[in-house]
């Protein structure tokens, strides 16, 4: 089982997504939350930070674990809730764009993985627009 951690950073009822590049393996072109899998003995918090500060530059702070569940790939995912600091500098090896969507927007988008899972959540508790 592969243990993987994601980030949802919301900024005035806007989600962060990140475009994948045409080079990855998995879902190129997709889009999805900033994220990726465990190295050595990380915990959960731990990946959801590493992976944002790769991906995107962004120094995560989780506040709350948002949901978790078992991929349909067997993957033990985490999803969480925090703030952010610092400026978007994009990892050109995996995120080829990035942008703020609404719930309406976001919905449209072809995503990566099941993470858009999390959009009707984040809607209903009035996170997201």
């Amino acid at each position: 089982m592969v243990f993987v951690s994601a980030s949802i950073i919301i900024d005035d009822k806007k989600i962060l997504l990140v475009k994948r590049a045409k080079t990855v393996k998995l879902f190129p072109g997709f889009w999805t939350i900033p994220g990726g899998g465990r190295e050595e003995d990380e915990l959960a918090e731990e990946i959801a930070i590493r992976e944002t500060k790769e991906e995107v530059g962004l120094d995560f702070t989780p506040n709350k674990l948002f949901k978790k569940w078992e991929s349909k790939t067997g993957n033990l995912v985490h999803t969480f809730l925090g703030g952010y600091s610092g400026d978007i500098i994009l990892q050109p090896e995996e995120i080829e764009d990035y942008g703020w969507f609404n719930y309406d927007e976001a919905e449209k988008l072809d995503w990566a993985f099941q993470f858009k899972e999390i959009l009707p959540l984040l809607k209903e508790q009035k996170l997201i627009e």
